[in-house]
């Protein structure tokens, strides 16, 4: 064996890692096992030249945690911001920060998104919902109709409600002013107005009889859009409060039911033993693990990493896993080992 190869043997702590989530996880666990037979096992050499490679071998091992360790905080902190049981508010901020509402595509069909999500889940029986059977109109007005009853809750309807009072107020009296008492009065309520203080009380109440959803049967998502540029009241806002007040109560009923609290729990507890700072480097791996393991009510979490990270592959994440339960690459970890003078004990060389 050459002296360059020697080299290249004796640096076992450099992994084939390209720096993918993937080959960090991989490497974690080569490294891990590196580290601990270092450790553990007779080590034919200099003891100057085993604490080197401890060093070294700990060293990028804490650097391969790092790696793993950021994308897996920030899709469990989305999962739990997206399934923030308590905080409504939280919950409904999740469904309409500018990124996700760019991924929806436009201010139209977020609109329809959560008319359809609040059809869905008021069924109570969300997984058999037929999306191709509904009318987006009714579902909007229908969702409308119900923030109306507690506009209260409401500060963007309340302010679209109070501008479209006014403009149907002024639309009123110019026509009122245009054709007088008797021609206003008869086309209006079928006779003159005895006064113009009478046909101005009929107006401001009539006025207030403005209807928003109008709009909706009219002209469907853009008559909406369309009345809240009008009002000057922010799109976010308004899907804001819909979300929080409607489509969220009717969400946790339905997951309630499915155990979602419990599964938050312990989602909750795996983000917490990832943010744990612990100086232990088994504690740090053994928080990966537990992380990457942990399911919920929607499918694996593995499965939702993909969803925050698109370049993580689940079905390499669960390759690895088999071969790490399978002890696929131990004999290869092994053969490097006896390279720099570790002596592999005889119940692992026959593994």
């Amino acid at each position: 064996m050459n002296w360059y190869k020697r080299i290249l043997l004796a640096q076992i702590w450099n992994t084939d890692s390209d720096g993918s989530f993937e080959d960090e996880l991989k490497a974690i666990y080569e490294l891990e096992y590196k580290l601990q037979a270092v450790r553990n096992w007779k080590f034919l050499g200099m003891p100057q030249r085993r604490d080197n490679i401890i060093s070294n071998l700990s060293e990028e091992l804490e650097m391969a945690i790092e790696e793993v360790k950021v994308p897996l905080l920030f899709t469990f902190e989305k999962w739990l911001n997206s399934h923030a049981l308590i905080k409504p508010e939280t919950w409904a901020a999740e469904r309409t920060n500018p990124d996700y509402l760019d991924s929806v595509g436009n201010e139209e069909e977020s609109l329809k998104g959560a008319a359809f999500e609040y059809a869905k889940y008021k069924t109570g029986n969300p997984d058999s919902f037929d999306f191709t059977q509904q009318n987006e109109s009714r579902n909007l007005a229908e969702m409308l109709a119900e923030a109306f009853k507690n506009i209260n809750e409401y500060p963007s309807l309340q302010r679209l409600h109070k501008t479209l009072v006014l403009g149907d107020k002024e639309r009123l009296t110019e026509e009122l002013f245009s054709e007088g008492l008797e021609t206003f009065g008869e086309r209006q309520i079928g006779e003159p107005f005895a006064s113009e203080e009478a046909a101005e009380a009929w107006i401001s109440d009539k006025a207030e009889e403005v209807d928003i959803l109008d709009y909706v049967f009219n002209f469907g998502a853009e008559g909406i859009l369309s009345a809240l540029s009008y009002a000057g009241v922010y799109f976010s806002e308004f899907l804001k409060e819909l979300y929080q007040n409607i489509v969220f109560p009717l969400w946790f009923n339905y997951w309630k039911a499915m155990g979602i609290e419990g599964a938050r729990e312990v989602v909750q507890e795996a983000f917490d033993m990832l943010s744990d700072e612990a100086p232990d480097i088994g504690q740090k791996i053994q928080a990966i693990n537990h992380a990457i393991d942990t399911t919920h009510q929607t499918g694996d979490m593995i499965e939702y990493l993909e969803m925050s990270n698109p370049n993580i592959s689940p079905s390499s994440v669960r390759a690895i896993f088999d071969d790490m339960s399978e002890g696929t690459d131990i004999p290869e970890w092994n053969q490097e080992l006896k390279e720099i003078g570790v002596t592999i004990p005889k119940a692992v060389s026959q593994v």
